[in-house]
């Protein structure tokens, strides 16, 4: 039978349900399609029909050209066949996948990966992942890996269960930092996003964190991790989650790494005993006495107070008997030193005689400054006898400066002359005029005069105008009046410009009148000359807040003449805080424009923090998406994670979120499903995937909703020429039969010219 012949068969009128007798054209055809569909599903077959009689007059299925998907590369390769071994894979090797397959360049590939894994992965984070892969899904040009991406979707049970995520406005920013490839970067840039987010954002995205972080064999990354989500999560008032962190500490096999984990939980748990004993456990099993020591110095301020009535705590005991089992002397007595707040009078005498027994006298005389303040007062007397026959200049001096604080009052004025003596003698220029300042607070007003007078006298025999600069600045704080001339004089006798400046700017705030408008014109007359213009910005930056209005418009015109444009912003942002108001909005105008002409990415984020604080709310969408912008521009792993603790306060949302984004539902995801795999344009790409569709068609849908899906089908089939339907409806036969049952499926035979086999069939029959 030749086809129009076989289609006038097929247009004849069936007993049940009836069409219509008459020839049908094209426009009666859709018209008759329509209202069967309308009808309902009993009269699926004459459905059918319809579709065959439409597609027919469509002509012969043009032929196209063979679907040829792209070759893989070998790292797309790699990750495909590494999930075919592993198949199904479980939690820890799904999550290892997920984060190689963010190293793959091609988007198709990657998604189409991630689709496939994404079933496998913790349901919590099923569901932030989908909607990150959903975002995407539109760029990739297959339609033959878009519609397979999106089958895989629809089998993931949470769509079903009715589980909705918790979006904010800051799950691009975390999407793209997920993607890093390398894993300490990566865990960087969440941490900072997860520092910055509140409420259950934030409990989400250090949940994802967690399990990315259990699977890194990165020590280091995980105890630091731990110690800075501990604060975080004690501030969300989240158990569960301070649970987690407790037992990822506990699975660190090295014992500094873990001492400094359980040592950050013992910070933040409101109720740490257990937290303690874990740190002590861990900081004993360290070998290095050095690293033993340090852990146990960092750990000492969580050790409870022992007193007479309740003795010595256990943390305390166990803490002991770490710093008493250190060989080293200069080692034990640090660890000693950092214990004694928390020790009984005759423990920290042991602490003293610790001190006291070190060779090395400057090693002493640090230790006794850190120690004096703890020691009561026939201890710091002994330590006096101790400190004079200290050798070493430096180290007698220093220790004397620190008991002349301490000491009790009938020894204080001696101690103070002592003191005094020892630092106007000191050979180092330098050091002479740090310890003369450190005695100022507590000498009487005419020795304050005196130490003054010979701290400034000392800086003029400091050699190096490095070091010169800063004594003189270490003064300018605490000079009285009648010293400031002297002081200026001296550092107008400064050479290097830079060095000049930076010690007028630190005596700027003490000066008045003429000498203020004088150090003013000496400083940006300087800054003029100077050969860099990132000096000059730096001046400008640090005279902006005492600039008086007759040298703002000279501050300004060199800001204008600056060419880096992170330079200007800097001086534009600094300047427009001193100007009058009416001038601030046009300077931060002026380096809002610069902040995309900035090149290097550092700096242009630290610039985009700077002016945040001075832009309108209007302005706030700009904002974050210039800081997107600047992220996605970074390609170096641990430069984009560096950027992103910059810029974090600004992508994330501090409020929660009223209009939040939202999944699809399964039955809009299916339909889209179906919707690209009827644009595929190669006929056997099209039925294979129809075919793998029809199954999750029936088991995920009810009847109503199968139906509706098989209504927006039936509108695509009648596209299609005859043989393209055909082959459609072979691999639809699962969801034909559930609509219609075995009957219509007798009729549908019928329809195609067949015989209608009468004895009953299994229900599994196949196309």
């Amino acid at each position: 039978m030749v086809i129009k012949d076989e289609i006038k068969w097929m247009m004849q009128p069936s007993t049940e349900p009836k069409p219509s007798t008459a020839p049908l054209g094209q426009k009666q055809l859709e018209q008759a399609l329509g209202l069967a569909l309308n009808t309902g599903v009993g009269v699926l077959a004459e459905q059918i029909h319809y579709i065959l009689a439409y597609s027919q007059m469509l002509g012969l299925t043009p032929i196209t050209e063979a679907y040829r998907p792209k070759p893989l590369t070998i790292s797309q390769a790699r990750l495909n066949a590494m999930l075919e071994f592993v198949y199904p894979p479980t939690l820890e090797q799904a999550q290892y996948l997920y984060r190689q397959t963010a190293q793959l360049n091609s988007l198709s590939a990657r998604l189409h990966l991630q689709a496939r894994l994404i079933g496998y992965l913790p349901v919590r984070h099923q569901l932030h992942l989908t909607f990150d892969l959903l975002r995407e899904i539109e760029q990739v040009e297959d339609r033959v890996v878009r519609a397979r991406i999106v089958l895989n979707i629809v089998q993931l049970p949470f769509l079903k269960s009715g589980l909705k995520p918790v979006f904010t406005q800051s799950s691009e920013i975390v999407q793209i930092t997920a993607r890093i490839a390398n894993g300490e970067a990566r865990i960087r840039g969440l941490v900072a996003l997860a520092q910055a987010m509140q409420d259950q954002a934030a409990v989400q995205l250090i949940e994802r964190i967690l399990d990315d972080l259990d699977t890194l064999a990165h020590e280091s990354l995980q105890a630091n991790t731990i110690a800075i989500l501990a604060h975080k999560v004690i501030l969300l008032n989240h158990v569960g989650l301070f649970e987690r962190l407790k037992h990822s500490a506990s699975k660190l096999k090295t014992p500094s790494e873990r001492a400094k984990a359980w040592t950050a939980l013992t910070e933040a748990d409101p109720d740490p005993n257990e937290a303690r004993l874990h740190a002590l456990e861990a900081i004993s099993a360290i070998v290095n006495e050095e690293e033993r020591a340090e852990a146990l110095i960092i750990f000492a301020p969580n050790i409870e107070y022992a007193d007479a009535t309740k003795g010595y705590p256990t943390a305390l005991q166990k803490a002991l008997e770490i710093a008493i089992g250190i060989l080293r002397r200069s080692t034990r007595a640090k660890a000693f030193v950092a214990l004694a707040p928390n020790l009984t009078p005759d423990l920290q005498g042991e602490a003293l005689a610790a001190v006291h027994s070190l060779t090395n006298e400057r090693d002493r005389a640090m230790l006794l400054a850190d120690l004096a303040p703890r020691l009561p007062s026939n201890m710091l007397i002994a330590s006096l006898a101790v400190a004079h026959t200290m050798r070493e200049q430096d180290a007698r001096a220093h220790a004397l400066g620190v008991l002349a604080h301490h000491v009790p009052d009938h020894a204080r004025n001696q101690t103070m002359l002592d003191a005094l003596a020892a630092a106007s003698n000191l050979p180092h220029h330098y050091e002479r005029v740090r310890a003369l300042i450190g005695l100022t607070d507590i000498l009487p007003t005419t020795l304050q005069d005196q130490a003054f007078t010979s701290a400034l006298e000392t800086t003029r025999l400091i050699e190096n105008e490095n070091a010169r600069a800063r004594a003189i600045s270490l003064l300018s704080n605490h000079l009285p009046a009648h010293l400031l001339e002297r002081a200026l004089d001296a550092t107008y006798q400064i050479r290097d410009s830079q060095q000049r400046i930076n010690t007028l700017a630190s005596l700027l705030p003490r000066l008045n009148g003429a000498r203020r408008q004088e150090a003013l014109h000496n400083i940006l007359e300087t800054a003029s000359q100077m050969p860099f213009e990132y000096r000059r910005a730096r001046a400008l930056v640090m005279i902006a807040s005492h600039l008086d209005a007759e040298f703002v418009p000279r501050a300004l015109a060199m800001a204008d003449d600056l060419h880096d444009p992170y330079d200007r912003v800097t001086a534009y942002i600094a300047l427009s805080q001193n100007v009058a108001p009416e001038q601030r909005p046009d300077l931060i105008v002026k380096a809002w424009g610069l902040i995309r002409r900035i090149s290097e990415g550092y700096d242009r984020a630290s610039a985009l923090v700077s002016i945040a604080p001075f832009l309108p709310a209007n302005a706030q969408g700009d904002l974050k998406k210039l800081a997107l912008s600047i992220v996605q521009s970074i390609g170096d792993g641990y430069d984009r994670s560096s950027v992103i603790g910059i810029l974090a306060p600004l992508m994330v949302e501090p409020e929660p979120i009223t209009n939040q984004p939202t999944l699809p539902e399964i039955g809009e995801l299916m339909s889209f499903a179906l919707k690209t795999i009827f644009e595929i344009p190669y006929q056997p790409q099209r039925a294979e995937l129809l075919a793998e569709a029809a199954p999750l068609w029936v088991t995920l849908f009810d009847q109503d909703a199968r139906y509706q899906l098989w209504r927006e089908t039936a509108q695509r089939l009648k596209t299609l020429p005859l043989a393209d339907v055909l082959l459609c409806l072979r691999g639809l036969l699962p969801v034909i039969r559930a609509l219609g049952g075995n009957e219509s499926i007798d009729k549908i035979v019928a329809v195609l010219g067949g015989q209608v086999d009468k004895q009953p069939r299994p229900t599994h029959l196949s196309g």
